[in-house]
């Protein structure tokens, strides 16, 4: 849209009763893609959360490991560690836990894999995609969740696919083995949707200065319109982070006579300067 245009939307918001039906355009501009840098590297969270579960994966095995060791030594050989030698531990009494331990030990094993394998990675996604949800960071959590739910989702399939020829209780270990895998190549497969999704979003916001106020357009799935007219400006407020005072883009913020309601609707969206209209956007 050009300077002098007529802005349609404008023009269907006004009254049918006034004599003014055009609302000329003044300035017309998008956000550049670089004032969406933070937002493209915050859709790869999926990808990053795969290397935190292999690390804490590594390292929950490396802390198991050693702890068994430990008790395992401290079963065969009561009298390490005790004082003077003397055995903390009979061996009546220990001829006696022999057996509870020995059966105790497949059901410990078991409860231990699957704690393992709910921290990383079905935990830490979970965490995760709550704090993003919970902070309104949609660039976070929509990348992380639909990791894991269509890794869930494809996990279940194949578990009932070999239904058959496991136990119930072999299913739960297989089902979240399977999830483990797959959050790694759904993690790409994610990233890349919220990555196109951003791009569409980027490209659907629409900053509209007309001779009324300030107009901003945009949204995928459900397009949302904010009208700022200028009697209820009180002032305005830029904004440039490291970047922005590189690439010549920041964030405008129109702010009301009473409060700072129009700053959650417009902080973010960094539009492109146009040297001789408008000194920053």
């Amino acid at each position: 849209m050009r300077t002098g245009e007529t802005d349609p939307s404008a023009q269907n918001d006004t009254d049918a009763g006034s004599q003014e039906w055009t609302d000329q355009v003044l300035l017309a501009t998008c956000p550049e893609k670089m004032s969406f840098f933070f937002k493209y590297l915050l859709a790869f969270t999926p990808i990053i959360l795969v290397f935190v579960c292999i690390l804490a994966r590594y390292l929950l095995d490396i802390g198991i490991s050693t702890f068994s060791t430990v008790a395992e030594n401290a079963i065969s050989n009561p009298t390490a560690g005790s004082a003077g030698g003397t055995a903390l531990l009979t061996p009546g009494l220990m001829s006696g836990l022999g057996p509870a331990i020995t059966g105790l030990s497949p059901a410990v094993s078991y409860g231990t894999n699957v704690a393992i394998l709910m921290i990383a990675p079905v935990g830490i996604f979970v965490i995760i995609a709550v704090i993003g949800w919970s902070m309104r960071v949609a660039e976070v959590w929509t990348g992380v969740a639909l990791t894991l739910a269509l890794s869930g989702v494809v996990g279940l399939l194949l578990v009932l696919m070999t239904g058959g020829a496991i136990d119930a209780q072999e299913r739960v270990i297989v089902y979240l083995k399977w999830i483990a895998f797959l959050v790694q190549p759904f993690s790409v497969v994610a990233t890349i949707i919220s990555l196109v999704w951003l791009e569409k979003f980027r490209q659907s916001i629409q900053y509209t200065l007309t001779e009324a106020g300030v107009t901003v357009r945009g949204g995928v799935w459900q397009i949302q319109k904010h009208v700022f007219p200028y009697s209820d400006i009180g002032s305005v407020v830029m904004e440039q982070n490291l970047l922005g005072t590189r690439y010549n883009f920041g964030t405008v913020i129109p702010v009301s006579n009473t409060r700072w309601g129009e700053e959650t609707s417009l902080r973010g969206f960094g539009a492109e300067a146009r040297r001789g209209v408008l000194a920053v956007a």
